[in-house]
This record gives C-alpha cells, sequence and structure tokens, in this order.
C-alpha cells in the first residue's frame, strides 16, 4: 500500500511539474530582435586614425567615404558589393594603433525598437605576445538588414589575449 502511495504521490509531482527551458532565440529576444550581419571586408590600413562608427545607407555615400577611409592607400583596392535597397553597411575604424595582431568581432546586432545595439569584441595582444611593431589604422565593413533605425549603439568591448 505504501508503494501504491508513493507511486501515486511522485507520478502527481512530476505530471504536475512544467520543465521550462529557455532558448538561445528567447534569450536574444530579452536583448530585442537579432539582426543578420555579414563582414564584408576587414583592412589594416585605412587613413582614419581616431576611432570612429559610421552607418551607410546609399551608394553616394559609401564612394565619398570609401575614398575619404582608403585615401591613403597607393593602389586600387576593391570595393565589396551591396545592394542598398536591402542591406545598410557599417564602417567600424579602430584608430591608429601602435602594433599589430588586433581584431574585431561582431558577436552580435539587436533591434529594440529603433536602436541598432551592436555587441563587438577588440581583441589585441598582450605584452608577453609577440607582434610586428607597425602602424596600423584597422577598418571593418559590415552589412546589415535595412530597417527603420534611428539610433545605433556600438558597444566595444577590449579584449586583450594574453600569450605563453
Amino acid at each position: 500500500m505504501k508503494i501504491k502511495l508513493l507511486f501515486i504521490l511522485f507520478t502527481a509531482l512530476f505530471v504536475g511539474c512544467k520543465v521550462v527551458k529557455k532558448t538561445n532565440s528567447e534569450e536574444a529576444n530579452a536583448d530585442g530582435k537579432e539582426i543578420k550581419f555579414e563582414v564584408l571586408l576587414n583592412h589594416r590600413q585605412s587613413a582614419v586614425t581616431k576611432a570612429e562608427e559610421l552607418v551607410i545607407t546609399n551608394q553616394k555615400d559609401f564612394e565619398k567615404e570609401w575614398k575619404r577611409i582608403f585615401s591613403n592607400l597607393d593602389f586600387d583596392l576593391e570595393k565589396p558589393g551591396i545592394d542598398f535597397n536591402e542591406k545598410n553597411l557599417a564602417v567600424i575604424c579602430l584608430g591608429e594603433i601602435s602594433k599589430g595582431g588586433h581584431d574585431l568581432t561582431v558577436e552580435k546586432i539587436t533591434q529594440k525598437g529603433n536602436t541598432l545595439n551592436w555587441a563587438l569584441t577588440h581583441s589585441s595582444p598582450g605584452k608577453n605576445c609577440m607582434s610586428i611593431m607597425v602602424i596600423e589604422q584597422p577598418v571593418w565593413f559590415v552589412s546589415f538588414e535595412k530597417g527603420n533605425y534611428e539610433k545605433y549603439n556600438f558597444k566595444i568591448l577590449n579584449k586583450v589575449v594574453d600569450c605563453e
């Protein structure tokens, strides 16, 4: 009789409980709608010596900014193709850096209301890392879905990568 009672009690307990698992998409929704993106180009040299981020929404502005950003190059760099009817373009410049080995990763882009939030990681070599002593002005071109965005927040997390 005790075994039957315990069985009924445990069955009622487990049937009455509902396991709730939060999925990655639900977690992303807490930050807003996740936006698809593609890194079209990254280049180690540019004419931009101060860190900046800008958003380009049309071909005319793209041509103008391309000339400004790469005005110091003595060779032609192939421009990435982008359809501005479907996509926008973000340009992220790290400014002038005194040694090599820097990288930028777009972790995610989310939309909350009319704001587009960019989560980026800037990785740089630690003091024990071997890297070339060269002046760089790295730049990244990232395409993303067109939308009704009024504000852009670029949050860059600086991460030092330690070498052994």
